[in-house]
């Protein structure tokens, strides 16, 4: 169950995106994570978790983001690393990177940095329209059809 969004102080916002500008840096194609509108929906995401969880990865993310970028692409790194130990020594690294990347690639890639004109540059950059349209409900066939049906096929 889904609590209302708590929003992001300007040093959350900024924490968040240094750390997406290092997991996300962009390439020839695709904007880096800081170009597009996707921090705005960290909160949005965050409010989908347990509070606890949400106020660790919160304060996680502000002290990441105090360090330099080269610092924190380090620290991922070497999160990552011991996160594929077995036992409990990579059980919490585990958690924390499925919390930070899952947030950052979620707001990345959800196509909600939608400009004015309704494009997603992160989905122009995959050469890629994504449109959710509702399906038209189709009518239930009566007795009757059915029995036209029937007699047709056999």
């Amino acid at each position: 169950m889904s609590r209302e969004p708590r929003a992001l102080s300007r040093m959350e916002q900024r924490s968040w995106q240094r750390v997406g500008k290092v997991l996300v840096p962009g390439n020839d194609h695709l904007p880096p994570y800081d170009y597009t509108n996707a921090v705005q929906w960290v909160p949005e995401i965050l409010a989908a978790s347990g509070q606890e969880d949400e106020e660790s990865i919160r304060w996680v993310v502000v002290l990441m983001g105090l360090l330099p970028l080269f610092a924190i692409a380090w620290m991922l790194k070497l999160v990552s690393v011991v996160a594929y130990k077995t036992g409990p020594v990579g059980a919490l690294p585990r958690l924390l990177m499925i919390g930070i990347k899952g947030v950052i690639y979620t707001s990345y890639y959800s196509g909600v940095d939608r400009a004015g004109d309704g494009t997603s540059q992160v989905y122009s950059g995959m050469h890629v329209d994504l449109q959710c349209k509702p399906l038209v409900a189709k009518k239930a066939p009566d007795a009757k059809e059915l029995t036209t049906a029937t007699k047709l096929k056999g």
